[in-house]
């Protein structure tokens, strides 16, 4: 896990396509993007399955170790309460380079929230009904 090396962030909805073996999860159409907040990106740990990919920055996205365990850089949990607080009251992290101003990420959730809340359903609804 580290910064980006120019001190690139994403912060915002950003760009997120499934590999073919998160395709293979069976979750349905994967979201066109998904809601970031961060300025680190990590390589894959030993022996995990990427999931999910950028073209951004920070290229890892989401992954799989063994049948259970999942990591993911976005924030599929986001509600419209949290960017409104995310958005609305961290001016600093704003500014970065890579961050999206406050009206994108307004505008970014009514545009993606429905497809992620169903991604979020479907991932949560097979995890638990088979352990993976």
């Amino acid at each position: 896990v580290g910064l980006h090396p120019d001190g690139q962030v994403e912060v915002g909805y950003f760009d997120v396509s499934p590999t073919a073996e998160g395709e293979r999860l069976g979750l349905g159409p994967w979201p066109e993007q998904f809601y970031e907040w961060h300025k680190e990106g990590f390589a894959l740990p030993a022996g995990a399955t990427p999931l999910a990919r950028s073209n951004g920055p920070f290229p890892n996205q989401a992954y799989q170790i063994g049948p259970a365990a999942f990591g993911v850089q976005f924030h599929p949990e986001i509600t419209y309460a949290h960017i409104l607080r995310w958005a609305g009251s961290n001016p600093p992290s704003l500014t970065m380079p890579g961050a999206q101003p406050p009206q994108a990420h307004v505008d970014g959730h009514f545009t993606h929230a429905s497809a992620v809340t169903n991604w979020l359903d479907a991932f949560l609804t097979r995890w638990v009904a088979t352990g993976r």
